[in-house]
């Protein structure tokens, strides 16, 4: 990253500049893959996944990319991050304020990707899709058309509401075809 000098008559312009520059090269460099450890989380669904109308792929927590894998830390006050520094990526990554804590989240972060946005994964780690209550048939049809012309065999299947215990459930047959506790991807 490099940083032009400039004069600048308010300390405040100089730091927006640098944390402009920095916010860049970081976007431009870094990744960060965010996952949740439930797949019925209603947070999730609400603030990620078109408040219950997108989706969630289940992936399984294997593979070399999930040693990367850790699972966020919600504080009140969070790290120190050396803004000078273009490697102090620390564990910045994996820190999140205490409001936030209801996502339960896991990340891959501070990956290098220098440039390339693309994150790849072994296609058979993904294992099912799971489809907010709310998606349109339209939508719904597309994916499913999609999962049918996957191999291996890809499950699909639409959660609902329980009004009565106010959580998202899986219809009976779908609650757990394999024993993978996280990570799951809403969007």
């Amino acid at each position: 990253m490099e940083i032009q000098c400039k004069a600048h008559s308010e300390p405040l312009s100089l730091l927006r500049e640098l944390a402009q520059g920095l916010y860049a090269h970081m976007n431009s460099n870094h990744r960060a893959y965010c996952m949740s450890k439930h797949y019925d989380n209603l947070v999730m669904w609400a603030k990620y996944a078109g408040n219950h109308s997108g989706y969630c792929l289940e992936v399984a927590n294997e593979g070399p990319l999930f040693t990367l894998a850790y699972d966020v830390a919600y504080v009140d006050d969070l790290p120190f991050m050396d803004i000078t520094d273009p490697e102090d990526r620390g564990p910045y990554t994996f820190f999140k304020h205490s409001r936030w804590s209801g996502e339960e989240e896991v990340r891959i972060g501070g990956l290098n990707f220098s440039g390339n946005p693309m994150v790849k994964f072994d296609p058979h780690s993904l294992r099912r899709i799971i489809l907010g209550p709310r998606m349109s048939e339209e939508n719904e049809k597309k994916i499913r058309e999609w999962a049918e012309q996957r191999e291996p065999n890809l499950h699909v299947v639409k959660a609902y509401f329980d009004d009565f215990d106010l959580k998202m459930k899986l219809p009976p047959r779908f609650c757990h075809p394999f024993s993978l506790p996280y990570p799951y991807v809403v969007d």
